[in-house]
């Protein structure tokens, strides 16, 4: 079964497909779609205009932003989001709402993918009477 295993992983159209999934709006089904036309990565995709026709207008961005996406974002550029989102939240909800940075940044990574933001009532009163949320 380990054998099994490994020779899938190192299967070239799998392999394949998990590059294209890594573009954004690129699901399971259209990687594989992709990987029957003869695209295996960004850079085969990009030159083939017949199928970069076929994508929708999502994946189109997708591959147009494809390698600002897979940047990482360092944790001070996190925290910098995470102010400048405090202050727009606080401005327009008046104290009713805080924010609580999730996710990679929550888990002390140095680095994250994306800047997952909670938005939370301020007080129990508020998510009681649902004024803010």
């Amino acid at each position: 079964a380990v054998e099994e295993d490994s020779a899938l992983l190192n299967n070239a159209d799998i392999v394949a497909v998990a590059k294209l999934r890594k573009i954004w709006g690129v699901g399971v089904k259209t990687a594989a779609q992709l990987v029957l036309w003869g695209v295996r990565d960004i850079e085969e995709l990009i030159k083939d205009k017949e199928v970069m026709d076929k994508l929708n207008s999502q994946q189109k961005i997708g591959v147009a932003r494809y390698y600002d996406l897979i940047e990482k974002i360092p944790r001070d550029e996190v925290e910098e989001i995470a102010t400048v989102v405090k202050g727009v939240v606080d401005e327009l909800c008046r104290g009713e709402v805080k924010i609580v940075v999730c996710g990679s940044y929550r888990r002390g990574n140095s680095q994250s993918g994306d800047v997952d933001i909670l938005l939370l009532p301020s007080s129990k009163d508020i998510a009681k009477d649902n004024v803010a949320v």
